[in-house]
Parts: C-alpha cells; structure tokens; sequence
C-alpha cells in the first residue's frame, strides 16, 4: 500500500468512525439518511475519491478509492459513498460532467434494461430500473442504456420519482424508477459507444462490493474475539474453550482470505489488469464473509441477534453485498469459462500472474 494510500485509508477511518454512531444506525434502519453525516463525507473529498484530477478530483486512483469503501465496510457506514463513487467513474467514461449533488447509479440486473432515443434537445426513457441503492435520498441517478441504434450509453436522470421502496436485508434503501416516457436533456445522455455497458458496470461494482465486504467481515473479526474475551461461562472467558478457539480460527482464516483476495485486486488494479482478480475477489470474499457472519452469530449466540449489538450491523450487509454485483456462483462461473477458453496449458501461468488477465 502506497504511503497516499494509507494516509487516505487512516483518515477515513476516523471520520467513519465518528460518522458511525448508534443513532445513524437507528436512523438508517429505518430508511432515512443523515445529510449532515453526509456533508462531512463530501467536504472530506471521500465522495470524489473517484474523480480525476482534470475533472476537478484530487489524483486518487481507483485502488485509493477501494481502501475508502474497504473503511466503509469496516465501520458499515449508511451512507451512498460508494454509489457516489461508482457513478463518478460512470460519467468519466461517457464524458459526463460531475455530479456535485447525492447520487447513485443502477445495478445490473438480469433481464433489467433501459431504452433511450434521442430527439433534438431532449432524449425520451422508457423501461423500469429496480433495488436501485439509496434511490429516494438521490438527486441523481446515472444508468447505461440502449439507444435507438442499440448502442449502450450513459444516461443522466434528475429528480425521479420512486415507484416503489424497497431494501435490501441491511435495511439499505433499494428502490424502483419507472421511466417510460421520462424525458431528459440530450446534453445529459452520453455518446453512444463511449460509455460502459452493463457487463463493465458489474465488474466495477463488485471491486467495491468485495471491498466493503472485506472490510464489515474484519470488524466481524475483531468484534467476535472480544466478545469471546469478554463472555464468562463455567467460571471462564468462552474465547478459552477449544472448540470457540477453533471457530474463531476458521473465521481469522476466512478474513485473512478476503484481505488477500482485496490486496490482490488492488495489486491489480495497479498493474492496470483486472478481470481476474475482480470475479476472483468478489468470490471468494463473498464465500468468506458467508461462512465468517455465520461462525461470528454461533460465537455470540443469542446476544448477536438482538438490535442493541451491533454485529448484525455488518452481517447483515455481508449477506445483502454477496448478491449485488454478481454472487460468488455467477462469478466462480466466469473465472470457470475464462479458464476453460484459455485452455489447460495456461493455468497454471494464470495462477501465477504470468499471462495477461484482461
């Protein structure tokens, strides 16, 4: 990790940390967003973590960006950071201005698709976009699209009305637009061809999935050994008993083993060449986080379960990530074909890092 980096990476775990009280946890259960919490974020420049220097960023790179989300994760931060983040990269990529306002961009969903078609100074929408993160606190949300010559661009929607609320198992807002017959200016719809599609937007977005994942399973980490610490039964700490030694093994193995997929697609990303390591890490730190919420729950027993422990803070956003962006069967799937296209003289160079994984 770059000294910029971990000086990036140390400053927002502090602001985070003060970010992330219980009461922005009760407010976010129910739906609601703390835009002062907000403003901090954004005067801190974490929401522009993502823009580059010559569109008015300030020179973080796109693994600066995930040390940010890996924070976020780690202290469950229920705010649209990363969102704000995605669509930032969204917009570079069709020469769209910035978004200085809250902002959020669509998933990728199976059979989800949008339509737009171009007429003189305005632009007409029509489809539906559903479980769209954070989408009633937007004042933006940025979506890719087919135009009338079925080319996909990036598409600009302001002050939408959500059709239906929604959430996800965090209590994270996850909302539908309707927009058929929706129209925008054409200045807010990008050239087609030059924009992501919605295969570059998945593997983008599970980059930072499995950064806030990698970061909520070590807090899970931390708070499970401490409870068992703390936790006397039979006159002892529980943490002193072999088989809650041996659990809590297998949860410190399953985190070290999100960190290292994290550290490898960081690695990556540096080298300028992802596709691997992206469907790789989304993987294998969705199954950690999987089998890690479970052993931390078994750690704490009852007393994990309740509102007032903050563990179910980050289990629960652990199990709702592993499926936004593509769960670990669709992705091992992928690194499945990839391999088999490459074909059985090349795995072992892929295992090493010693052919091209674009």
């Amino acid at each position: 990790m770059s000294e910029m980096r971990k000086m990036l990476a140390e400053a927002a775990d502090r602001l985070f940390a003060d970010l992330a009280t219980r009461k922005a946890s009760e407010d976010a259960e129910r739906g609601e967003l703390d835009r002062q919490a907000w403003s901090k974020v954004e005067e801190g420049g974490y929401s522009a973590a993502t823009r580059s220097v010559a569109r008015g960023g300030d020179g973080a790179d796109r693994g600066d960006a995930l040390a940010v989300a890996y924070e976020a994760g780690r202290h469950a931060l229920a705010l649209p950071l990363i969102e704000a983040l995605l669509a930032e990269l969204v917009l570079a990529r069709a020469g769209l201005p910035p978004c200085p306002e809250i902002v959020t961009v669509t998933p990728t969903l199976p059979g989800q698709s949008c339509r737009v078609e171009r007429a003189g100074a305005h632009a007409t929408l029509a489809g539906k976009v559903s479980r769209v993160p954070w989408g009633r606190h937007a004042d933006t949300v940025v979506l890719v699209a087919r135009d009338q010559a079925a080319a996909w661009t990036t598409v600009v929607v302001r002050g939408a009305s959500v059709a239906e609320k929604g959430a996800n198992f965090a209590n994270e807002p996850r909302d539908a637009f309707v927009l058929d017959g929706l129209r925008v200016p054409a200045a807010d719809v990008g050239k087609p061809g030059e924009s992501l599609d919605p295969d570059g937007l998945r593997f983008i977005g599970a980059q930072f999935r499995a950064a806030q994942m990698a970061g909520a399973l070590s807090r899970v980490l931390a708070l499970s050994v401490q409870y068992a610490k703390e936790r006397v039964q039979f006159g002892k700490p529980i943490g002193q008993f072999q088989a809650v030694q041996q659990q809590l093994a297998v949860l410190a193995s399953q985190s070290a083993a999100a960190n290292a997929a994290f550290d490898a697609l960081t690695a990556a990303l540096d080298r300028g060449s992802v596709n691997l390591e992206t469907a790789a890490a989304k993987a294998r730190v969705g199954e950690a986080g999987h089998i890690g919420a479970g052993i931390a729950h078994a750690v704490h027993a009852a007393m994990g379960f309740t509102q007032e422990h903050s563990l179910h803070r980050f289990t629960r956003r652990i199990w709702s990530w592993r499926d936004e962006f593509g769960s670990e069967i669709e992705w091992a799937e992928w690194l499945g074909a990839e391999v088999l296209a490459r074909g059985g003289n090349q795995l072992w160079p892929l295992v090493l890092g010693e052919c091209s994984a674009s």
